[in-house]
């Protein structure tokens, strides 16, 4: 039993996930150079304060739920596991961290990006393990993802025209 996983863990994964984001993008945008660096960082760490809350919400409610949740396959509990092992968000405190090392606000545009994709990729692997509804609110969230992605992208390439700051 050890080898499988529950909703609850996926749900702790998911927050400090979104909890290191917040960390990370609140750290660096007090460092940040270039304005419009500064305030994608403060943008898109109040989303991932949002998206804390919307776990955080959904876990409460497996919390009141006591005694329905379930265990995963060992297959799936395997594959949820590898995915959140690799995720370097999925570390407690990592966010702080890895923000006080960035040495350039296009490294930490690079991050951010990197960031937004292993959160996509570990949100999309959970809509297997969700109720409906959940899955909706995952949904929302993969797009918000998708979103910041997209931003930060061209942020970067704005960067990256401009000789990098």
């Amino acid at each position: 039993m050890e080898n499988k996983i529950s909703g609850a863990e996926l749900l702790n994964i998911a927050v400090r996930i979104e909890n290191n984001g917040y960390a990370f993008y609140d750290q660096f945008a007090k460092k940040a150079k270039d304005n419009a660096v500064n305030a994608m960082l403060i943008y898109l760490r109040d989303e991932e304060k949002k998206h804390s809350d919307k776990f955080s919400y959904m876990l409460e409610e497996l919390h009141k739920k006591a005694g329905q949740e379930s265990l995963y396959t060992q297959e799936y509990s395997a594959y949820i596991k590898s995915i959140a092992s690799k995720l370097v968000f999925s570390q407690e405190n990592t966010g702080i961290e890895i923000a006080q090392e960035m040495k350039s606000d296009k490294q930490a545009i690079e991050k951010a990006i990197e960031f937004e994709k292993d959160s996509i990729r570990y949100y999309n692997a959970m809509k297997e393990a969700v109720s409906e509804g959940e899955k909706n609110v995952l949904e929302e969230v993969v797009h918000e993802e998708e979103v910041h992605l997209e931003k930060l992208s061209g942020l970067l390439a704005g960067l990256e025209n401009a000789g990098g700051v």
